[in-house]
């Protein structure tokens, strides 16, 4: 045994739960409100659930866990978002009229939340953006600033992330 009560293994599930699958996000969406009754902004809810996290749901399909791996795109915008599109990957993408609701706590929250599940999923990571054009103070670069911190470096071409 590793000394864990059964109080503590269900609350790490309810957490687990709670932190990779949207279902948080839908029903705040609908109601305004998190699990926990606590008011939830519905804008971070739809960026979550528009950035592309919700797959076709399937009988025993649940949104993040168990997603294969695939590649995702970071950098400025527009750039990582025309080089997504060119390869065919994955991107953060919030509809505009969305993003210019939420504040700057919110678009983060949301950006890191998607950060998360790419790192959970494995993917590939490609830069559209050179690091040396990296602009201060941009979500881009507290994108790279999360994603170090994880564990990730510039690969040699400068052109991934690798771990």
């Amino acid at each position: 045994m590793d000394g864990k009560s059964p109080e503590e293994y269900q609350r790490t599930g309810k957490l687990a739960f709670r932190y990779f699958t949207v279902f948080e996000d839908i029903y705040a969406l609908f109601t305004g409100k998190n699990f926990d009754g606590n008011d939830y902004n519905r804008g971070v809810a739809a960026g979550t659930l528009a950035t592309g996290m919700l797959p076709v749901l399937k009988i025993g399909s649940v949104a993040g866990k168990g997603a294969k791996a695939g590649t995702t795109v970071l950098g400025h915008y527009p750039a990582y978002s025309k080089l997504a599109l060119k390869l065919g990957v994955k991107r953060f993408n919030i509809p505009t009229n969305v993003w210019n609701r939420m504040t700057t706590a919110e678009q983060w929250s949301a950006n890191q939340k998607f950060l998360d599940r790419m790192i959970l999923r494995g993917d590939n990571i490609r830069l559209a953006t050179p690091l040396n054009q990296v602009k201060p103070g941009s979500f881009y670069q507290m994108e790279l600033k999360y994603l170090f911190s994880k564990g990730y470096k510039v690969s040699p071409n400068g052109l991934w992330l690798i771990k």
